[in-house]
This record gives C-alpha cells, sequence and structure tokens, in this order.
C-alpha cells in the first residue's frame, strides 16, 4: 500500500533572506521523500533538507525560491503518494 500523509506543508509568505522549513510526516514501510519546485525534482545542493529528507529547508529565501512545491513520499517497495501542492510566495516587509 501507498504510504500515509499525515502532515504536510501549507502555503507560506516569505520574506527575503529569511529561512523557513517544510516538514512532512508520514507512515509506512521504508518511506522516502522526494521534493519538487514547479513540477521539477529539486537537486541536493539547490536546497537543504533537515535530519532526513522529510523537511525541506529553504535558507537565505530568495524571490527567485517562490513557486509551487510538493513532495513525493514512497516506499522501499515503489508504491508512493504526492502531498497537496503548497505555494511559496516573496512577500516584502512594509
Amino acid at each position: 500500500p501507498a504510504p500515509t500523509i499525515v502532515n504536510s506543508p501549507k502555503d507560506s509568505l516569505v520574506c527575503e533572506t529569511d529561512s523557513i522549513s517544510f516538514p512532512v510526516t508520514a507512515t509506512g514501510f521504508e518511506v522516502d521523500y522526494a521534493w519538487f519546485r514547479n513540477g521539477q525534482p529539486i537537486v541536493p545542493n539547490q536546497f537543504t533538507f533537515g535530519d532526513s529528507s522529510s523537511n525541506l529547508i529553504i535558507s537565505n529565501f530568495q524571490r527567485s525560491d517562490s513557486g509551487w512545491y510538493k513532495a513525493r513520499v514512497f516506499e522501499e517497495c515503489g508504491a508512493f503518494r504526492f502531498t497537496d501542492s503548497f505555494k511559496v510566495t516573496f512577500g516584502e516587509v512594509v
């Protein structure tokens, strides 16, 4: 069976140079995570991850980091499920 997503990130407004994290909680057998931005896989040197790949961390947020994000949660045997997409938007402090 596909993993069960217990908690996933929500839309966020982020100021330039801030850091923000997006944790996902899922249950299943040998669960792992892959992250996507605007439908494209996020490569490891583009952003960082927490103790495991379940937590995407964007440090020193820039306007170009804005977009639609989601995680694919998959089990060792190949079953997977996507989180809902969430929007990360640049916001200015006024």
